[in-house]
């Protein structure tokens, strides 16, 4: 494996729940953060299901709510929709910081 081993993908929507499922399968240590508390016990739950032309696979990744999240990450991947990228902007630090997200 080269490149990163653990990321944070902030926003399990389509692309980014893909990319962390991938990911994931691929060996990689990935947390998933979004907003939507339904969403995030349903990856929990379920895992993440995926079936498309090259694979058919359920990862189970751990997924959070931005008030549940803390941690370490060698990498962190920003999916979220445009709109949202205001709530995300904690990410212009460098990588491997300890993030505590807090409401504004």
């Amino acid at each position: 494996m080269g490149g990163f081993t653990k990321a944070l993908i902030w926003g399990a929507g389509a692309i980014g729940g893909t990319l962390g499922a991938y990911l994931a399968q691929a060996g990689h240590d990935v947390t998933l953060v979004d907003t939507v508390a339904d969403h995030v016990a349903a990856i929990n739950r379920d895992g993440l299901r995926i079936t498309d032309p090259i694979a058919e696979f359920t990862a189970h990744v751990p997924a959070f709510t931005p008030d549940q999240v803390s941690g370490e990450w060698e990498t962190i991947i920003l999916t979220t929709k445009a709109q949202h990228t205001a709530k995300a902007r904690v990410f212009s630090a460098p990588s491997a910081f300890r993030f505590h997200y807090k409401e504004q």
